[in-house]
């Protein structure tokens, strides 16, 4: 019996892949380790493939509130943030 071997086919998604989606973050706060390198890590990845990204403040009460518990992030909004206690989103202007 010839069995055919077959490679596992790698997929990569391409940067700006998903320009014009929009992408928000939020926890429910709090200390929680690796938190902020999870927050950091979602916001860099929604950056890198065209999307908007967002912080919604408050948890579940700033998305149902909106407005100025909404925020768009940017690259720097989450530098130097992985190192810190509890969850940035909640002290980010």
């Amino acid at each position: 019996m010839d069995e055919e071997t077959t490679e596992p086919k790698t997929q990569f998604i391409g940067q700006g892949s998903h320009k014009g989606k929009g992408l928000a973050v939020f926890t429910s706060g709090g200390d929680s380790p690796g938190m902020n390198a999870a927050v950091r890590a979602c916001v860099r990845m929604g950056i890198y493939l065209g999307c908007k990204v967002f912080f919604i403040k408050e948890g579940y009460q700033g998305m149902v509130d909106g407005g100025d518990n909404i925020v768009e992030a940017n690259w720097s909004s989450v530098s130097s943030i992985i190192h810190k206690v509890g969850t940035r989103i909640l002290l980010l202007p």
